[in-house]
């Protein structure tokens, strides 16, 4: 997603780093919680451009036909990932390294995550008339099933502050707590 994860050279040059996919802190793609009890590690991240036929990820998306994107109405259930050919789907690869209370730590297939960053200039277009504009959570039958994002190429206004990539713990209140393992400044 080389247009969209953009940060000025002055940012990685003066982190030392050759080029702005070096930004990447490994050592935070790791997240464990506070009390040692629940760890969970981010293997990969992978970006699926849907308007390549050819992308060598796609099957870590298949059948893409099925796919649905969350508009934030639990009642609207017909918004396509496969009508959203202008977009790329962020694809989480990774998972719970250990869970030793899952009374305190939900059990989920992968990894929890967010990315802020890329919002919408329309907010309404988004959760009234399905306008992709902003980031959106990738699902199947359930909107926790699939560990993946959609985010549309044009559309979307970045706010004040950093695109970020979230990793979460599992868990809410004193329990929560999260790491960013990338942080870039974009296009504002």
């Amino acid at each position: 997603m080389p247009e969209m994860w953009v940060t000025p050279e002055s940012d990685w040059k003066q982190a030392g780093k050759s080029s702005v996919e070096e930004m990447w802190n490994e050592k935070l793609m790791t997240i464990t919680s506070k009390d040692g009890l629940y760890q969970g590690k981010l293997d990969a991240l992978i970006a699926i451009d849907l308007a390549d036929p050819n992308d060598p990820n796609l099957g870590l998306i298949a059948p893409t036909n099925t796919l649905k994107w969350f508009n934030n109405r639990p009642d609207v259930t017909n918004l396509m990932v496969k009508d959203q050919k202008n977009s790329y789907v962020l694809y989480f690869k990774g998972g719970s390294v250990f869970n030793k209370d899952p009374k305190k730590y939900n059990s989920y297939d992968y990894l929890k995550f967010r990315v802020d960053g890329f919002d919408s200039p329309d907010y309404d277009a988004f959760t009234e008339k399905g306008v992709l504009n902003m980031t959106a959570r990738v699902y199947r039958n359930n909107r926790t099933d699939t560990p993946a994002v959609i985010i549309p190429k044009i559309g979307t206004v970045q706010t004040s502050g950093n695109l970020d990539i979230h990793l979460q713990t599992p868990a809410g209140g004193s329990l929560f707590s999260e790491t960013i393992p990338l942080s870039l400044r974009g296009t504002r």
